[in-house]
């Protein structure tokens, strides 16, 4: 894949201007659920220093106290280039965190996020200053069984399949600037059928750039040869547009590199936001043709 970066956490959506927050942090326990009430958010004594992304209850997270402890706390001083603001905004994503998820940055609140599983993210443009910046976060966990838990336990022992409980981050944490013109969500379905690439883009811009002098151009190419080239104007906040990857003059012509576990071909595809001209976002990405239905009692793939 021409645009894989190790350790990258979005591979299907790649910007080079990021920052892998994983490593050492702050870390307390806050058994009595006082720190909000004395304000650990502006500043707390540390108690460990934990390896990010691991949840305390494991061996390389440095602490492996598997115990329950519903509420825990994190500390990290990050730096932050402020000559870039002005056209960019600053945000953090958390790929992991279980359960209920606070952020401060520098001593104000920047968001909440319930749920173990999903991503989430914060733009944190108007909290961070040049130079250093510090982030706190709580994570709030309990035994709760009316809370989503997979098999983590709700006992304070291991029980037939149910394992020890993963408490607080345990997944990436990173930031990235984003330009304040740029691409939020891509959608891409292969169409076998036609040799097509369907994509749906989700565009973040002002209303009144909604005028056609913005652009998304999306550039495809297979094993370093070009493919296609499509812009597509942006008249409205979602755009849609069709590839065609059996393009004549491509070097595949007629043909499509179709993907399947023996064969498992991926083309490589960049996508330029462009206004009035000039490039002002770009972010990598891959994709595979191929196509899974069912017919009768059959799970077919690409028709076999």
């Amino acid at each position: 894949m021409k645009y894989y970066i190790k350790d990258y956490p979005r591979p299907q959506f790649v910007r080079d201007n990021w920052e892998n927050l994983n490593g050492a942090w702050d870390f307390r326990f806050d058994d009595e659920n006082t720190g909000e009430y004395q304000k650990w958010y502006e500043g707390f004594e540390t108690e460990y220093e934990i390896q990010v992304p691991f949840s305390y209850e494991t061996k390389l997270s440095g602490i492996q106290d598997e115990r329950r402890h519903d509420h825990v706390w994190y500390g990290k001083t990050i730096q932050v280039d402020g000559s870039r603001l002005e056209k960019e905004n600053y945000i953090i994503h958390f790929e992991g965190s279980d359960f209920l998820t606070t952020l401060w940055v520098n001593g104000q609140m920047a968001g909440t996020h319930r749920g173990g599983y999903a991503r989430f993210s914060f733009d944190i443009t108007a909290l961070v200053k040049e130079g250093e910046n510090r982030l706190v976060v709580k994570v709030d966990d309990s035994f709760d069984m009316q809370q989503p838990r997979g098999k983590q336990r709700w006992r304070d022992e291991n029980f037939e399949c149910w394992y020890v409980q993963t408490t607080g981050i345990w997944k990436t944490v990173w930031t990235e600037y984003v330009p304040k013109i740029s691409l939020k969500q891509v959608k891409m379905t292969p169409v076998l059928e036609d040799y097509s690439l369907d994509v749906e883009y989700q565009i973040d811009a002002p209303e009144n750039m909604w005028d056609g002098s913005l652009q998304v151009e999306a550039t495809v190419s297979y094993d370093g040869k070009f493919i296609n080239q499509v812009s597509t104007a942006v008249m409205s906040e979602h755009i849609h547009t069709k590839i065609d990857i059996a393009k004549k003059n491509s070097g595949y012509a007629w043909t499509v590199k179709t993907w399947s576990p023996e064969e498992p071909n991926l083309y490589d595809i960049v996508f330029k936001v462009v206004h009035s001209g000039m490039p002002v976002d770009c972010v990598g990405s891959y994709f595979a043709m191929r196509e899974i239905r069912i017919d009768q009692k059959n799970i077919l793939l690409n028709g076999r």
